[in-house]
């Protein structure tokens, strides 16, 4: 059933979402769920790209980074655009509304790809206009890319590489590379700053939105996000066969670039759309009630503190499952394409694709865990949402331990070429945990956070998954100096943990969270 509410903080009657369903959800779960798809096209666009253009040749239009300095940029950038929603969260809920946070998120999203185009755009319109050649002579430099500023020794190697030039005067050419280097640090940060904002506008509001098109007991709910979780692992097979494929063949700032290109298509969509399946909801900002009755800071009940209490805990283990699964696009990303036998009849598997065997597992197996959880019921053991947790966590276990294998096989000849089954097999289980922990989730916390706070509290919740990737980050380069038997095994430790744990507090959870 669509929510029916009638009233918002301004006390004036709330046109209601479309009632008309499909394939028996209301058309506005579609909306949402497809802006969200393209949204995350811009995001694991850009997560499948990172770490293998940052560590690539200056030659090859990459920034010659280490894998430790490119896994850390990894784990910083996808752990701050999952910790940024509670910003845009709270600003939605207090000030703006879901809606209009939705639609300024995605515009700066699609100003951060233009300026992440800047480090490949600025150096070709140098050399047309020109004609000095300012990657070429960049790469004859000798130095990594993605400063901010001009030191001594970065303009003495800018001053011979100009000096080395033919046909051109040494300072006009020295001036051109000195823009062209700061083009690369400036455009890449500048942008993926841009883009984190954008998805603290965009990520938290739009998640609260679902929850508000079903009533606090419709059973849909769960199935609902499953939808919208479906859209966004969409998006991201379209950005691991479309961007990794532009990237690692065209030109990794095409790539990189290429993935705003999607964010520009659902926000047009969403825009041309929004009225007519949305109707009133998300306009209003969910706390003018609250401060409308004097109530300006947070308030909470004391029954809405057990409930986010429960969440709370829930949480800590959130962020151990994240801190395992980011690693795909940093450690085992850098793996798969420098040591993983890719070659299937002399075709060369792009690296990006190997990502999307998370998102194909999950795309095929998220309709069958709702069957799953039905099944359960109907034999009198219906999982709760800390079970389904504990799943997750079991399940990204497994991965790491069949990742011990190639782990193995690397230390003993870290020259040969591995086996992709295992990558495979592993990313499988990565799938298996992605649909155990994030659907229920979202469904759980849309459903326990107070209504007036749910875009905030969405977005909070988004920092457990924020949280667990800046982890990952600091937790990559122990793989290169500890080795990646070691950092493997500890990672399954940590799961193996985490699942003890969730089990031990499963009654004190369910107590906070059902009262």
């Amino acid at each position: 059933m669509t929510r029916q509410d009638t009233t918002s903080s301004s006390n004036k009657p709330m046109r209601p979402a479309s009632t008309e369903p499909w394939f028996g959800h209301p058309k506005g779960v579609f909306l949402v769920s497809s802006t969200e798809m393209w949204e995350r096209f811009s995001y694991f666009g850009l997560s499948t790209l990172l770490v293998l253009f940052l560590v690539a040749p200056v030659a090859d239009g990459g920034f010659a980074w280490t894998n430790s300095e490119a896994v850390k940029l990894y784990g910083l950038y996808s752990g701050l655009a999952f910790s940024v929603p509670a910003i845009g969260g709270w600003i939605a809920s207090r000030y703006w509304g879901e809606r209009k946070s939705i639609v300024i998120g995605g515009l700066l999203i699609v100003l951060g790809h233009i300026l992440i185009g800047m480090p490949g755009f600025i150096p070709w319109f140098i050399e047309f206009q020109t004609g000095v050649a300012a990657d070429q002579l960049l790469a004859q430099t000798g130095l990594s890319m993605g400063a901010f500023s001009i030191t001594p020794e970065t303009a003495a190697a800018l001053l011979q590489a100009a000096s080395a030039a033919e046909n051109s005067n040494p300072l006009d050419t020295f001036a051109l590379l000195e823009i062209a280097y700061l083009s690369k640090g400036w455009g890449l940060m500048s942008g993926l700053g841009f883009v984190m904002a954008g998805t603290a506008f965009l990520k938290g509001p739009i998640s609260s939105i679902v929850g508000k098109l079903y009533g606090s007991e419709d059973t849909r709910r769960e199935a609902g996000f499953t939808l919208f979780m479906m859209g966004i692992w969409m998006g991201a097979l379209l950005a691991e066969f479309v961007v990794g494929v532009i990237g690692e063949h065209l030109g990794w700032h095409a790539g990189l670039a290429i993935a705003g290109l999607g964010m520009a298509i659902g926000l047009t969509n969403y825009l041309i759309h929004q009225e007519a399946f949305l109707g009133d909801v998300g306009k209003a900002c969910d706390m003018g009630q609250a401060v409308a009755e004097g109530r300006s800071g947070l308030y909470f009940s004391i029954e809405e503190r057990r409930k986010l209490y429960g969440l709370g805990f829930m949480a800590v283990f959130t962020v151990i499952f994240s801190a395992a699964y980011n690693q795909y696009g940093g450690v085992w990303n850098l793996l798969i394409f420098n040591s993983v036998d890719r070659s299937v009849g002399g075709f060369i598997v792009p690296a990006a694709w190997f990502i999307a065997v998370t998102t194909v597992g999950f795309i095929l197996l998220a309709p069958l865990a709702t069957r799953f959880y039905a099944w359960c019921a109907s034999k009198g053991y219906e999982l709760d949402i800390v079970q389904k947790q504990a799943l997750g966590l079991l399940a990204i276990a497994i991965g790491y331990l069949i990742l011990l294998v190639p782990s193995w096989q690397h230390v003993e000849g870290p020259d040969s070429m591995l086996n992709a089954g295992w990558i495979i097999a592993a990313y499988l289980f990565f799938a298996i945990g992605d649909v155990f922990i994030w659907p229920p989730q979202i469904a759980a916390v849309s459903k326990y956070a107070p209504e007036r706070y749910q875009a905030f509290i969405i977005g909070l919740w988004y920092v457990t998954y924020g949280l667990g990737g800046i982890i990952a980050g600091y937790a990559g380069p122990y793989a290169y100096s500890e080795g990646l038997v070691i950092f493997s095994g500890a990672i399954l430790a940590v799961c193996l943990s985490g699942v003890v744990g969730l089990l031990l507090l499963k009654s004190q959870i369910n107590k906070y969270l059902e009262g």
